[in-house]
């Protein structure tokens, strides 16, 4: 009975891993808080500390950085579909495990913490 769990487990594992991926390169995908370059500049001429962008890098290898505010959240990704499901082991302003869309052409995302759509930009 021990060993039929075991199989059944392992089984399960690698048809997961073959349907789960990571991106081949790594990738950034980018959303402008302000909604352009020009807009960021002028709010930063009042306070230039400010962040105006989001971004979320995906590496090659399955790491995930993605950044709201002005707080690193540090995890792992992997992609099924076209979901990207992150998994944080460090959040500190978002949920532990954050959802993004891929567009068909993928080059953009879809973030279901935000709902924004955030643009390829590597």
């Amino acid at each position: 009975m021990k060993f039929v769990v075991l199989v059944s487990f392992c089984t399960l594992l690698m048809l997961q891993s073959a349907f789960a991926t990571t991106f081949r390169e790594d990738r950034r995908y980018e959303y402008n808080i302000f909604g352009s370059r020009e807009a960021c500049t002028e709010y930063r001429k009042r306070w230039p500390r400010v962040n105006c962008w989001r971004y979320a890098n995906f590496s090659k290898e399955g790491r995930a950085f993605v950044l709201y505010s002005d707080i690193p959240n540090v995890g792992t990704y992997f992609i099924d579909g076209k979901t990207i499901q992150v998994t944080f082991s460090q959040a500190e302003d978002v949920p532990s495990e954050v959802v993004f869309t891929l567009s068909d052409d993928q080059s953009s995302v879809t973030s279901d913490f935000d709902g924004q759509v955030w643009i390829r930009s590597r």
